[in-house]
């Protein structure tokens, strides 16, 4: 005959014994019985001793923060049904806590007469493979800042990045115009357009906030915040209606300021924020923050390297159109020289040689011709927006005309087809022909070049053939002859160079760029 008594010890023995939290609770949830892992946990999150859970107690006496994440649940099992949540989050005096739970109804013949909790603390398992997601999306968003992405792509990365990582319903970047007191979004996610169009005033977003506090702040519900009354701003009424429904959509809001500073002695400089977004009211834990401002931070530093690169680019711009406008110059320079020595010597050649008059005729009007070519391309490098204007098949013909005078050497230029390339594909194919017949003129002591472009609405092509020495492009380094130049300004344009040279063979260089639409 089975020991009833000795039956139920053993079985209390084993909760005791288990490694998992267990409790009882009765229907108007008063703590029956619980194992001693069940009241270490209470007392490791809520710092109530282990010694003060005891029978009798309410739930909700034990655990106050929960009770708006658990009473779902409970009537759920109230009404019978089994609950089973993995890594469910749970907050306690602002402490977040994860666990993988069972709330069970037990009966008797009357129904549900109370409820069996199963609970294993995974908070750190959690929190361990949120690091883990973490440092990879920094880890990424850091190769992203390196690569020579546009600004706009990076910071649609860093908010998308940060919606996911904070769990937030939507995060936008502000950009903030002091001189009008608006902020613009330059980048989000989750947020409606006609929201992220809007210029917003800067009194109506928690965005300022943290600017002007120069440090993150937060409403864990929007409903415990005074409202700024929308009727103290002008405001259309469209504008009126997008603010309100965002105001309403919303309860909770971390923002925080966007730092950049240009070294770290230097002043702060608040160019705008960045702020998530939440439906549900929420605690925000230091971590979390913490998160949000290393974000911040990331996309500061995107727009810190944006800029530096356009001030990189300017500058080495400007440093190009000096080097060839002194070339340019000195080109010109020496062929008036020539010419000048050519017209002083004709009228001596007429009496006594009058077939080298002649020769010496030709060569002086292919002087000038060249001279004033090359005075057409200076000018072109000396006001852009002369080059931007122009057509490529002027400017090749500006820049066969220049190799000619200054050269002496025969250039053919044919060119077939019509269409017009953007102007970054024009300017890149112009670039690469000056440089190749820059070099041509300077290495190659070629006896004749060609040039065949190719104008097609679908395609561009351009072929420039030399009957020079030629050389071996392996052994070559790429900063030699301008290859490497020529390679960086097709690859800006999304264009394909190939360059074919051996030893006595003559050069033959060949661009091509190919639409976007029509490459897909």
């Amino acid at each position: 005959m089975v020991d009833t008594q000795s039956l139920v010890q053993s079985l209390e023995t084993l909760v005791d014994r288990m490694p998992v939290g267990i409790a009882m609770f009765s229907p108007e949830l008063t703590l029956i019985r619980c194992n001693p892992v069940w009241a270490g946990f209470v007392e490791q999150y809520t710092g109530l001793p282990a010694g003060q859970v005891m029978p009798g107690v309410n739930l909700f006496d034990l655990l106050p923060d929960a009770r708006s994440a658990l009473t779902p649940i409970i009537q759920q099992v109230l009404a019978g049904e089994t609950v089973q949540h993995k890594a469910f989050p749970l907050g306690q005096k602002n402490r977040q806590s994860y666990w993988d739970m069972v709330f069970a109804p037990y009966t008797d013949d009357e129904g549900v007469a109370g409820i069996i909790n199963l609970a294993t603390d995974v908070t750190e398992q959690v929190l361990a493979e949120d690091r883990r997601r973490v440092a990879e999306s920094l880890r990424d968003i850091l190769t992203i800042l390196n690569s020579n992405r546009p600004l706009d792509e990076i910071l649609d990365y860093i908010v998308v990045q940060a919606c996911r990582l904070l769990g937030s319903d939507a995060a936008a970047i502000y950009r903030c115009h002091y001189d009008r007191d608006v902020l613009t979004v330059q980048a989000a996610a989750g947020l409606p357009p006609d929201y992220t169009s809007l210029e917003i005033p800067m009194a109506l977003s928690l965005a300022t906030q943290a600017m002007q506090s120069v440090r993150p702040v937060v409403v864990p519900d929007a409903e415990d915040y005074p409202e700024h009354p929308l009727d103290e701003i002008t405001l259309t009424p469209e504008q009126h209606a997008i603010l309100e429904k965002i105001a309403h959509r919303y309860r909770a809001v971390l923002a925080v300021p966007l730092i950049i500073r240009t070294h770290p002695a230097a002043p702060a400089d608040i160019y705008g924020g960045i702020t998530l977004h939440y439906v549900q009211p929420r605690q925000f834990s230091q971590e979390e923050i913490d998160l949000a401002v290393a974000f911040a931070d990331q996309a500061a530093l995107a727009i810190e390297n944006a800029r530096l690169r356009a001030q990189a680019e300017q500058s080495a711009a400007e440093a190009e159109r000096n080097r060839l406008a002194r070339d340019l110059h000195d080109a010109v320079t020496q062929t008036l020289f020539s010419a000048s020595l050519i017209a002083e010597v004709l009228p001596r050649l007429w009496d006594r040689h009058p077939d080298e008059a002649r020769r010496r005729l030709e060569e002086l009007r292919q002087l000038t011709r060249g001279a004033l070519a090359e005075m057409r391309t200076l000018l072109l490098e000396l006001r852009p927006a002369a080059l931007e204007a122009a057509s490529l098949p002027d400017l090749l013909r500006h820049l066969t005309d220049a190799i000619i005078g200054r050269g002496r050497m025969p250039v053919r230029l044919t060119i077939s087809g019509e269409a017009t390339p953007p102007t970054e594909v024009k300017t890149a194919f112009y670039r690469i022909a000056q440089e190749a017949l820059n070099n041509i003129v300077k290495h190659a002591g070629s006896t004749e070049v060609q040039i065949d472009l190719h104008l097609h609405p679908d395609r561009l092509r351009m072929v420039i053939r030399d009957r020079g020495p030629g050389f071996d492009i392996r052994t070559v380094p790429p900063e030699h002859f301008g290859l490497q130049i020529m390679q960086e300004r097709a690859e800006a344009a999304a264009a394909k160079l190939t360059i074919h040279s051996r030893p006595g063979q003559g050069t033959r260089i060949e661009v091509s760029w190919t639409p976007p639409e029509v490459a897909q």
